[in-house]
């Protein structure tokens, strides 16, 4: 046989009313009387009883039928009430209410006193059920509350799951169209020189300045570059000769007048142009590196000779030369424009 649903059965249903019913009578009564004897505060009620001493508290759930006192209480609380005004404190606590309204006030506790024990088993059985309720509605939303906690979490992982297959097909998709834009822009531009790449390990920065640092002509320019050089050298030479020389009766001014003296001989300057060190008269500031390579004494095949040079000592310029007398003319260059 199935067990029956919790609930309250209809005899205890019954006695629960029944009672509730007598006391709220009751607590009505109470309140006519306690308007009848002129309505006394409750700490005064307090005040005045003797025995038992009554308290605010149990005069307020007295008149509100929240609980039905006791007969010594309630014949108490009807003996302060309906005793006179007029009364000093001993007399008034010597004072004894109406046996009729005391056996009356009796014979109403009684009956609701009565209802109270019936309805008490059915309040327990009423307590019982009502505790059941709670304890199985309490174990109810346990199992909602975990059931939805699970649920939540399945939603979480298969959102989890989706969202990382949507952007693995994202990443898929991007591979695809980045390739086929490749693959148009080569075929758009085939004749397109693909762009030089650097070594490995190399950056764009270090490979231009290593790049500058050791820049050299090619092989096949250097010939050319030394003869063109060698070329000018020997022309601005040639120049510098002609406006160095001259006849012997015509009139220089100071500075051919010092050239003169540095190089007696013009006819040796010519042939220097043509020597094959032009490493030795051709200088470069110092720490600088020259474009090409120049000809030395050791790679030249057929050693030229060297001029004889005259009896007479050519004074050689110092590395720092004396300062350069202002050009004046002679006195010959004088007499003979005169």
């Amino acid at each position: 046989m199935a067990a029956e649903e919790p609930g309250v059965e209809p005899q205890d249903r019954e006695a629960i009313e029944a009672y509730e019913a007598s006391l709220a009578a009751f607590a009505e009564k109470l309140n006519l009387l306690h308007i009848a004897g002129g309505t006394p505060s409750y700490a005064a009620i307090a005040s005045a009883s003797v025995r038992p001493r009554l308290t605010t508290t149990g005069v307020n759930e007295m008149l509100s039928g929240k609980r039905l006192p006791s007969l010594e209480s309630l014949l108490e609380f009807v003996r302060v009430v309906t005793t006179p005004s007029g009364l000093d404190k001993p007399a008034a606590q010597k004072f004894r209410a109406e046996a009729a309204l005391v056996e009356e006030w009796r014979g109403l506790w009684q009956d609701t006193k009565l209802l109270q024990r019936r309805a008490q088993p059915a309040s327990r059985r009423l307590k019982v059920t009502v505790r059941q309720i709670h304890d199985d509605a309490v174990r109810e939303a346990e199992a909602v509350r975990t059931a939805a906690h699970a649920e939540a979490e399945r939603i979480r992982t298969s959102a989890h799951t989706d969202a990382e297959g949507i952007l693995a097909q994202a990443h898929r998709d991007a591979d695809q169209v980045l390739g086929r834009a490749h693959e148009t822009a080569a075929a758009a531009t085939p004749d397109r020189p693909e762009p030089q790449r650097l070594p490995r390990g190399t950056s764009r920065r270090g490979w231009l300045a290593g790049a500058g640092r050791g820049a050299a002509l090619p092989s096949g320019v250097r010939p050319a570059a030394a003869v063109l050089a060698v070329t000018v050298l020997a022309v601005a030479t040639v120049l510098v000769g002609d406006s160095l020389t001259g006849s012997s009766g015509g009139c220089h001014d100071g500075q051919t007048q010092a050239a003169g003296r540095l190089a007696p001989d013009p006819a040796r300057v010519r042939p220097a142009a043509f020597t094959v060190e032009p490493a030795a008269f051709i200088s470069l500031p110092p720490g600088a590196r020259a474009p090409f390579s120049m000809p030395t004494a050791t790679s030249s095949p057929t050693p030229e000779t060297s001029p004889t040079p005259d009896a007479s000592p050519t004074p050689s310029p110092s590395a720092t030369p004396s300062p350069t007398p202002s050009p004046s003319k002679s006195g010959r260059c004088t007499n003979s424009s005169t």
